[in-house]
C-alpha cells in the first residue's frame, strides 16, 4: 500500500527581494508541531497575530481559572483543547500571514514530501514555458 501524499498550496510573491523567497509551499492538514510546540511554531512561521492572541488567551484563561477556582485538570484540558484547535488551523494562519505579506496562492500540488511537491511544481512550470 503506497502513501498517496500530502496536499500543498503554492504561494508566490513576484516582487520578492530574494529569488528563494518568491515561492512558499504550505502543507494542508493538521500541524503536529504547532500542536506540540504552539508558541514556538507560531513565532518560527511569523504568525505574530496568532502568537499574540495565544498568549493573551493563556493569560486570560489562567486569571479566569484562578478567579473561578478551576482545578488544574480543567485548566490543562482547556489548554490542550486550545493547542489542538491551533494545530488544526495553523496552516491556515500561515496562509493568511503570507497573504498579508503580498503572496498569492497560485497552485495546489500533491506529493509525498515538501521537497517533491516543490520539484513537481517547478517541473510543471518548466513544461508550461
Amino acid at each position: 500500500m503506497s502513501k498517496s501524499g500530502d496536499i500543498y498550496t503554492v504561494h508566490e510573491k513576484t516582487d520578492a527581494a530574494e529569488p528563494s523567497d518568491r515561492i512558499v509551499l504550505v502543507r494542508e492538514g493538521f500541524a503536529f508541531w504547532a500542536f506540540v510546540l504552539t508558541i514556538f511554531w507560531l513565532v518560527a512561521h511569523q504568525c505574530w497575530r496568532m502568537a499574540l492572541g495565544y498568549l493573551i488567551f493563556m493569560v486570560a484563561m489562567d486569571r479566569a481559572a484562578a478567579h473561578l477556582g478551576l482545578s488544574p485538570l480543567a485548566v490543562g484540558a482547556l489548554q490542550l483543547g486550545m493547542q489542538f484547535w491551533l494545530g488544526c488551523v495553523a496552516h491556515d494562519a500561515q496562509r493568511a500571514m503570507l497573504a498579508r505579506k503580498g503572496y498569492r496562492e497560485i497552485e495546489v500540488v500533491c506529493a509525498e514530501s515538501a521537497l517533491l511537491a516543490e520539484r513537481r511544481f517547478f517541473d510543471r512550470q518548466l513544461a508550461q514555458a
